[in-house]
């Protein structure tokens, strides 16, 4: 077995010792958690990679040392402070608040090296707290947390981890592009699309690729990847029946939950109730993790800055450990300025019981920019294409109706100057499936409300049904086509894209 060895000094501690940063625990009902925990071996998990990732030497004794009093330090190359050009950082912030940040111990650990392993340590205590208030994880001692770069590089970490080079993976019939062509087809990784529908992945689904793979005698999948939130490119949401249902399976076939959930504090109301805030978010399946076999991921970039590049993994600590050297091995940890002002500004905005109203805010933004993209949606393209309307995340997922194909459609809008994602980009089997696909993903999330009026006004417009003949809308007239340059780019996506050299990642 693989020993869950520390990754500081001393032995992490547990969720149940975390120090109560984060404010008041959201008051939620008690969750009825899905069977009792089941043993998970590590070494059948983890990769060769995994195995002999260990914390190198120079950085062992550069953290381990960092906190000892009376060290002469005459190991490690670090920049002595007196260098350093700040003194202070001040943060201007909206509502006219100023933050300021003038503790000198404070201000050289923002321009120094990470000094610990797991990331700056009032944003871990931060986190810790924050994770456990919000998702209440069951099990005791079998997840800890650690600061990330943000969620991309951390699922990279984590599939190396875990998968590797010629390995296979579970995920969504339609999924994170990043994931397909930048991680999976380079790496050989064979990817199994599950079914899914606005209520996300179909237990049912998830059996029947389960014994498919068995049947055919492979190896099967250990590791499911699911977006369980706002789901990128769809926009479901797994419902809480669903999550009971796939972590079960996941528990009969011990396969590890790589729960990467970045739209989780996106979850909006769209009627005239109070926004969600963080006291009625869906709980996740780290919150109904008995066994320590979901490692979560979450990220500073959709409800703070992206700017910033900073997210955390929730994971059980031998994972934990082997994703932390792995991190610290690639990049020396996430900027020690970034993670000091993401510190400052959500401990500033717990004392101050703000935090909440901040979601409320970034949520009533969401739910808002949904409504205008739904309403022109509701207004021009009813019998032209069919969608289910958001609940959380940016993107409006889109069926076009009488089309095999959305390519031709999505090369026309670029004519006109819209540029929407196509719904291939995000499917399992690669950015080109066997039959094409009919679905289009348009993101609200930074469009102006005319903008997102214009794109659905133009889109009837656009629309061919019968064979690809044009039907024109009543009232209406041909779109010239005055935008060469989003046509040239459409033109060098289509042409590259089987070569998997480009792929278009744009807004509406």
């Amino acid at each position: 077995m693989v020993s869950a060895e520390p990754l500081l000094s001393d032995v992490p501690a547990t969720f149940a010792s975390a120090s109560p940063l984060a404010g008041p625990s959201p008051k939620k009902a008690r969750l009825e958690l899905p069977g009792a925990s089941t043993a998970i071996d590590w070494e059948r998990h983890l990769t060769q990679e995994a195995k002999l990732r260990t914390q190198p030497t120079l950085r062992k004794l550069v953290t381990g040392s960092a906190s000892l009093p009376g060290v002469v330090g005459l190991h490690g190359g670090l920049p002595h402070p007196s260098i350093f050009p700040l003194e202070g950082i001040t943060l201007n912030l909206k509502g006219g608040a100023t933050l300021r940040i003038n503790d000198p111990q404070t201000v050289t650990a923002a321009q120094q090296y990470n000094m610990t392993m797991q990331g700056y340590d009032p944003l871990r205590q931060w986190v810790k707290a924050h994770t456990n208030a919000q998702h209440h994880p069951p099990a005791s001692g079998k997840h800890d947390v650690l600061i990330t770069n943000g969620s991309n590089h951390t699922l990279e970490v984590l599939l190396a981890m875990l998968v590797g080079p010629g390995g296979c993976l579970l995920c969504e019939e339609f999924t994170y592009p990043h994931v397909v062509e930048s991680v999976g087809i380079p790496l050989g990784i064979r990817l199994h699309g599950v079914a899914m529908d606005a209520d996300g992945l179909q237990p049912d689904s998830l059996r029947q690729v389960l014994q498919g793979v068995k049947d055919s005698g492979a190896a099967l999948p250990k590791v499911l990847y699911t977006i369980p939130t706002g789901q990128n490119p769809t926009g479901a949401i797994a419902s809480l029946e669903r999550k009971k249902a796939v972590y079960q399976i996941c528990q009969q076939e011990d396969i590890i939950i790589l729960e990467d959930d970045p739209y989780y504090y996106l979850q909006f109301s769209t009627g005239p109730g109070e926004q969600p805030g963080l006291q009625s978010l869906e709980p996740s399946y780290l919150s109904m993790d008995v066994d320590g076999r979901v490692a979560r991921l979450d990220t500073f970039s959709k409800f703070l800055v992206p700017g910033l590049r900073l997210g955390w993994l929730t994971a059980h600590p031998t994972l934990l450990m082997k994703c932390c050297v792995t991190i610290q091995g690639a990049t020396v940890g996430p900027p020690g300025i970034s993670q000091v002002i993401t510190a400052e500004l959500m401990m500033h905005w717990d004392k101050k019981h703000e935090l909440e109203a901040q979601m409320k805010h970034i949520q009533g933004e969401y739910a808002r920019r949904a409504g205008v993209i739904l309403q022109a949606a509701n207004t021009h393209l009813q019998g032209l294409a069919e969608w289910v309307p958001p609940r959380a995340g940016m993107f409006l997922w889109m069926r076009l109706l009488h089309c095999t194909d959305a390519d031709a459609i999505v090369g026309e809008l670029a004519d006109a100057g819209i540029i929407v994602l196509p719904g291939r980009v995000g499917h399992f089997q690669g950015p080109c499936p066997p039959g094409g696909c009919p679905c289009i993903r348009m993101s609200y999330s930074r469009a102006t409300d005319a903008e997102l009026e214009k794109g659905i006004t133009i889109c009837p417009v656009l629309c061919r049904f019968d064979g690809f003949e044009q039907r024109q809308t009543p009232g209406t007239t041909a779109v010239s086509r005055y935008n060469p340059g989003a046509r040239m780019l459409w033109q060098r996506v289509c042409t590259s894209v089987p070569e998997q050299r480009l792929m278009l990642m744009v807004q509406l």
